[in-house]
């Protein structure tokens, strides 16, 4: 009956030690692939960890204040019409039309040059196709704007009316002190009108030899040739006749005359360049119609259809003289 002790099977089934396998199954620690797979350690070298990110933040925080500052910043604007006065009574009517690509140009009230609220320059502009003009985005303070008078046009009447919102300017106009956000002040409009040839007006006339320099014209003297005129309008600038065309400089005929012409109604002021070893006679008689001017003449200020011919310049002969400067 020792088959009781042939059923040591039991014993035999010491499998379990053989299933050692989970010690076996140390696989885990074989896989020390998480070891090997430290691989994303390198990988996460690989694109720089470029802590780009983390200063992103510092930009925002520092835009985010500035944009408080400029929603803080108060902004004024001043214009905003050039207009065709056909009546020429100098207020803007319903029926009249604005004038295009006029230019304008902006200073401060001193004469200074004007930034926006951004900083940068405020240069000139040009009415829109309806005559409309604005400077926008200025900082507060009183501001002067000046107009270019558009060729072949004529300014209309000056503050002709006591509304400043319908009446016109010339040459320049003086804005409101404008002080608070969003304010403006649309006043600064500029007429002109189109004056026929019939209209215009003419300035000359006469460069002449003093043979006794007294500064007056007199039996004897002879007009000299060759004498170079040019002219501008009373505030020195270029001027166009009534046909729209730049007025371009003369010289004297043989007989000393010259003449500007088709000009638009106004007042103008003639210049001479003087002839070699020629100089100015005796300036200030009391005859306009016979005196001399030296290096400038300045008209009347004339109406369509008049004329000023006592813009004359008398010179005596020196010769080996100093030259003289071409203009003043």
């Amino acid at each position: 009956t020792a088959a009781p002790t042939t059923t040591a099977a039991p014993t035999t089934t010491a499998a379990p030690t053989t299933t050692a396998a989970p010690t076996t199954t140390a696989a885990p620690t074989t896989t020390a692939a998480p070891t090997t797979t430290a691989v994303p350690t390198a990988t996460s070298i690989a694109p720089p960890t470029t802590v780009t990110p983390a200063t992103v933040p510092s930009v925002t925080t520092t835009t985010a204040p500035s944009r408080n500052l400029i929603a803080s910043v108060i902004k004024v604007s001043v214009g905003d019409y050039v207009w065709l006065d056909t009546d020429r009574d100098g207020v803007q009517d319903a029926t009249e039309k604005g004038i295009k690509n006029v230019v304008l140009s902006i200073r401060k009230a001193d004469g200074s040059l004007v930034y926006d609220v951004d900083g940068q320059l405020v240069r000139a502009t040009k009415t829109d196709s309806k005559g409309r003009y604005s400077f926008d985005n200025l900082p507060p303070g009183q501001y002067r704007v000046s107009v270019v008078d558009p060729a072949g046009y004529t300014p209309t009447l000056l503050n002709s009316v006591s509304d400043s919102a319908v009446d016109s300017s010339r040459g320049t106009a003086l804005s409101s002190n404008l002080t608070t956000d969003g304010q403006r002040d649309p006043t600064l409009d500029f007429g002109f009108y189109k004056p026929s040839s019939s209209e215009s007006v003419e300035v000359g006339n006469y460069v002449w030899k003093d043979r006794n320099g007294n500064g007056l014209q007199g039996p004897g003297d002879t007009g000299i040739r060759g004498a170079v005129l040019s002219i501008t309008d009373y505030d020195g600038l270029p001027v166009t006749n009534v046909f729209g065309r730049l007025v371009k400089n003369q010289r004297t005929k043989s007989d000393g005359k010259y003449l500007f012409k088709n000009l638009p109604p106004g007042r103008y002021i003639v210049r001479i360049k003087y002839p070699e070893n020629f100089f100015p006679t005796t300036p200030g008689k009391k005859d306009r119609g016979k005196n001399s001017s030296t290096f400038k003449a300045t008209s009347l200020v004339l109406n369509g259809g008049e004329s000023d011919y006592t813009l004359d310049f008398g010179m005596v002969y020196r010769s080996g003289g100093t030259a003289l400067p071409s203009t003043r």
